[in-house]
């Protein structure tokens, strides 16, 4: 078994539904199909390594446009993700705590400042 997917009822009969172009009916691959889907109710709770997740379902929305970004616009997020985890992964490491790790404000050169995709900082 792959990836198990949550997604909400709507995408499951999408996916069970002909295309509108006219073209053939999607297999009916059960492989391929959603397993688990949620409504417009009450969340969704599963544990996670002792903790609870809630799946908190929103009405769709409009995700709206942004800015065309290109590999030179992410890669400073991508240095500063792969930074932080190596940080935290020295600190696991050496055997600290949780709380010794969010004491130590890995992310600190960080915080409150975000990358522009003209490359300046911003806050």
């Amino acid at each position: 078994m792959g990836a198990l997917l949550f997604a909400r009822e709507e995408l499951s009969d999408e996916l069970l539904r002909p295309p509108a172009n006219g073209a053939a009916a999607p297999a009916r691959d059960p492989a391929r199909l959603l397993v688990i889907t949620y409504g417009l109710g009450d969340p969704v709770k599963f544990r996670m390594d002792g903790e609870v997740v809630d799946l908190i379902p929103v009405r769709a929305a409009h995700t709206g446009q942004g800015t065309i970004i290109n590999r030179s616009d992410i890669m400073p997020y991508r240095d500063m993700i792969l930074g932080v985890q190596a940080k935290v992964q020295q600190m696991i490491n050496q055997v600290k705590s949780e709380q010794e790790v969010l004491a130590a404000r890995v992310t600190g050169p960080y915080d409150g400042s975000r990358r522009t995709a003209a490359g300046t900082h911003g806050n």
